[in-house]
């Protein structure tokens, strides 16, 4: 049947089509579509699939604006979630993947790298209450590795492991020249609320210990911290 295509959720879905076609009444060129549970998509198709560039409407108000590649979306696009988040970036097979900005509806903000909608490699954690940043390595969605965290006042640079920081590091204090260094001891909190098999969300509480304090002795110190 000429007129069968996959909606966003997989479903093979009719529909109302009105737009071009090819020799074989295929959906090819430029085109609108209309699903029975409410979606549109208008954009280009090759040979019956999305191809090119489209914007994809979902019945809940979500909606995705970019290129598509065989039914998917891949390259670069736009996609708006039903509670207003935001993610503008690159996309392959479905997923969020490469770098992209995502708004979040809280109104913080990620820029940096994804792998398979998740947060992966390079990248900068913007919080909107705190107003400060996170910036460094990611992995599986949470920060790890070596990283900082810039606040109004000072910086901090350490280590992070699944978004807790653990380890040697240290805080700069660039308005009154001061580098104090220490380490970050990580404490597992225990919920009895948690089942018996496992924690779900296990959650850590970093204490710091102050090891040593030292002068920032010239403006270049500063400006590498």
């Amino acid at each position: 049947m000429s007129d069968d295509e996959l909606s966003e959720s997989g479903d093979l879905n009719i529909g109302h089509y009105e737009g071009d076609r090819d020799e074989l009444e295929r959906r090819h060129g430029f085109g609108k579509a209309f699903f029975p549970n409410g979606d549109t998509y208008e954009g280009e198709y090759l040979h019956g699939r999305r191809n090119g560039k489209g914007v994809y409407r979902f019945a809940s108000g979500a909606f995705y604006n970019g290129d598509y590649i065989d039914n998917k979306r891949e390259g670069r696009g736009t996609f708006v979630y039903p509670d207003g988040s935001k993610y503008d970036g690159r996309w392959d097979l479905d997923t969020r993947h490469g770098y992209g900005i995502y708004e979040y509806e809280n109104g913080d903000r990620y820029e940096g790298e994804w792998f398979r909608n998740r947060k992966t490699g390079t990248g900068k954690y913007f919080h909107k209450e705190s107003e400060s940043i996170s910036e460094g390595q990611w992995v599986d969605g949470k920060m790890t590795g070596q990283g900082s965290i810039h606040y109004g006042y000072c910086n901090f640079q350490g280590r992070f492991n699944a978004n807790v920081v653990k380890g040697v590091g240290k805080f700069i204090f660039p308005k009154r020249r001061i580098e104090i260094n220490g380490v970050y001891k990580a404490f597992l909190l225990v919920d009895e609320s948690f089942p018996e098999d496992g924690m779900l969300n296990p959650q850590y509480r970093s204490i710091w210990t102050t090891n040593s304090m030292k002068p920032l002795e010239d403006i270049e110190d500063i400006m590498q911290n």
